[in-house]
């Protein structure tokens, strides 16, 4: 089923609803902005965000990946906002994550995921996990060798609880990683310059699952059912670089999550 949400009820939403996307933003957003169904933008350009996902262990020479994915079952151990750097021993991060999640596997190690949403200003806007200290917890983690490229899913009791794509360049996650949800190019939205000069076309995104369907543009936040369970998406941003000129993200970037 198709939302088509107004601009009132998506300022609703975002501020007290979903913690996505606007939740955290500056009350500047909302100035000259409207909401034709595929999100939040001005005739300045879009109000989107960048993304991290990075991934590190304490001894990487003791882990290998399952099909191509680093597969981490074991107990939580906290997730926490980062106040330090972090490079990224198996996934190196393009700048340091606003959160960390650390994971202690059976056999002792010690895994981190560093995680962030960071909007086009500077604000921090990514949802925390949420998982308690001690939980059992399932991991995937995926990057794409020829890009900058990484995602995850979390999993707790066998039940999606977060999953979060840095398509930065790429693509991180694949179909067989998250199954019960699809997110496709949808429409195009507008076409906008981006910092280094490059000519940037920007999309909205389409998830689908077999309950439901959301179209979401740039920065633009739904609720979805999958499984019989409602969860928040987020478009974090979503474009192509159609002429690069000088562009300092040659590749574009194609970057979204999802959590309850």
């Amino acid at each position: 089923m198709r939302h088509v949400t107004s601009t009132l009820a998506a300022l609703g939403a975002a501020l007290a609803l979903t913690g996505c996307g606007a939740a955290t933003a500056p009350a500047q957003f909302f100035v000259d902005r409207v909401d034709d169904g595929n999100g939040f933008f001005s005739g300045n350009g879009i109000y989107d965000g960048t993304s991290v996902v990075c991934l590190s262990v304490t001894d990487p020479d003791l882990v290998t990946t399952l099909d191509g994915a680093w597969l981490i079952d074991g107990r939580a151990i906290s997730d926490t906002a980062n106040t330090e750097a972090m490079e990224g021993n198996l996934v190196p991060c393009t700048e340091d994550p606003m959160r960390l999640l650390e994971v202690r596997d059976a056999s002792g190690q010690l895994w981190t995921l560093g995680y962030s949403w960071t909007s086009s200003d500077g604000w921090d806007r990514t949802p925390a996990i949420g998982i308690r200290s001690g939980e059992p917890v399932t991991l995937t983690v995926r990057a794409d060798p020829d890009s900058d490229a990484a995602g995850f899913v979390v999993t707790e009791h066998d039940e999606l609880i977060y999953a979060m794509e840095s398509g930065i360049g790429g693509q991180g996650l694949l179909a067989s990683d998250l199954t019960a949800l699809s997110v496709d190019e949808g429409s195009e939205v507008t076409t906008t310059t981006g910092d280094c000069g490059e000519e940037r076309t920007y999309v909205s995104l389409d998830f689908t699952s077999d309950d439901d369907r959301e179209r979401l543009g740039p920065n633009g936040d739904g609720s979805l059912v999958v499984d019989g369970e409602y969860y928040t998406v987020c478009n974090i941003t979503s474009y192509s670089v159609t002429d690069p000129g000088e562009s300092c993200t040659p590749d574009g970037e194609t970057s979204w999550m999802l959590f309850r």
